[in-house]
Order: structure tokens, then sequence, then C-alpha cells
């Protein structure tokens, strides 16, 4: 689903882009469903601050307010990471707790 000012986007997914927008990037944008001028310019600001990964594969220098292939896989990208590092924390904190369990239980065996 491509995401742009006057297009029939889906309220749901326009959602999911203004809660990362404002979630994870810090932007100022209502969490409304809208495809609005809050969210243009937040998608505009995020476009910029990843210039060479969502705008200039296509040759553009400006930043369109639009979510498209590049962009969306941008906003992908930078989710998946973020729950891969949230799964590691919560793995490793399984095997701290796990050893530590492990080792409680050794120990109250040789007694």
């Amino acid at each position: 689903d491509y995401l742009r000012f006057g297009g029939n986007n889906s309220v749901s997914e326009v959602t999911k882009l203004q809660t990362f927008l404002k979630t994870v990037e810090g932007l100022n944008v209502d969490i409304n469903g809208k495809y609005d001028t809050k969210t243009i310019e937040a998608v505009k600001a995020f476009q910029t601050k990843y210039l060479n990964e969502t705008m200039i594969p296509w040759g553009v220098k400006n930043p369109s307010g639009e979510v498209y292939f590049t962009t969306k896989n941008k906003i992908n990208e930078i989710y998946l990471w973020i729950i891969y590092k949230e799964h590691r924390i919560e793995h490793v904190q399984f095997c701290i707790i796990n050893k530590r369990y492990s080792k409680s239980n050794t120990e109250r065996s040789k007694k």
C-alpha cells in the first residue's frame, strides 16, 4: 500500500505510518488516519533524514511527502530493527533468568 495526499489511502496504514513517525522518529504528526498536511511534512522530514535511501535511488534530491517503495522500505527496515533489538533483549533476559534458575536448582540438588 503506497500512501499519498489525495490517494485512496487505507486508514489503518496511514495510522501505522503516523504512529511510526511520531513514536519512533519523534516527528510532529497527529495520529488520526488522515494523510493530512502534518503527515506530509513528517514524511518529508523522514525522507530528508534518509535521503540517500528514500529519494536518491529515484534520482530525486527533494522529499516528496509520499510513501512509495523506497520510503516504505526504509520505514520497514527501521521498524524491523527495533523489533529485532527488543527480541534480542528479551532473549538475553530469558537466558540470564534461566541460567540463574538452573544454577539455583543445581545448588539445591547438591545439598
